[in-house]
């Protein structure tokens, strides 16, 4: 049998751990590479949609399980209310549907309201457990090597080594560095820095 040689993925972020999830349901090997020591501590992203959430359902029961656990509960998903403070008086609110997903006669999938700090340690610990994921955090691509898909990395002791895999993915956000050091650009209107 014919080994598989790791996909290099930068960005342990729910786009990352999603990733790498996929390959490993297909049982292709992946090196997950993040610069930051840890998951989020913050909740930033709020949304699993349907569609993402069907996709999860190819991760195993207990992991699409666990996303469905972390769900807001019934009422929370809309409407949005606005209110004048904290605790105060309600000044309008928005119908929000798009939320509660598009109900089970178009999928089996329900869509997650929840935040990214619970989200990433469901995928993590998901990724760990297929044993075709190795996750390193507190790693932090420097540059995109030339020769073949790859970065140079730093460790978390400040030690400098090459990550290099049959294919790569930039999954390193808004600011990724293979996107700029290969001059990707982005579509739709940008901000001037």
């Amino acid at each position: 049998m014919k080994q598989i040689s790791p996909v290099t993925v930068l960005g342990g972020g729910p786009v990352g751990l999603a990733a790498a999830l996929e390959l490993a349901r297909f049982g292709v090997p992946s090196v997950v590479l993040e610069q930051r020591s840890q998951t989020s501590w913050h909740p930033k992203t709020r949304n699993f949609n349907t569609r993402t959430m069907e996709i999860a359902r190819g991760w195993g029961q207990a992991t699409y399980q666990r996303l469905r656990g972390i769900d807001t509960p019934p009422g929370w998903k809309s409407p949005i209310r606005f209110f004048d403070t904290l605790a105060g008086k309600q000044a309008g609110q928005i119908d929000s549907l798009g939320f509660l997903g598009p109900g089970p006669d178009i999928s089996p999938a329900l869509p997650v309201m929840s935040s990214q700090d619970l989200i990433e340690k469901i995928l993590v610990d998901a990724a760990a457990a297929t044993g075709l994921v190795d996750l390193r955090f507190g790693h932090r691509a420097t540059r995109v090597l030339p020769e073949e898909p790859g970065l140079e990395v730093i460790d978390p002791q400040g030690d400098t080594y090459p990550v290099t895999g049959s294919a790569l993915v930039a999954a390193d956000g808004v600011d990724s560095l293979v996107r700029a050091q290969l001059g990707i650009g982005l579509d739709g209107e940008q901000r001037a820095a």
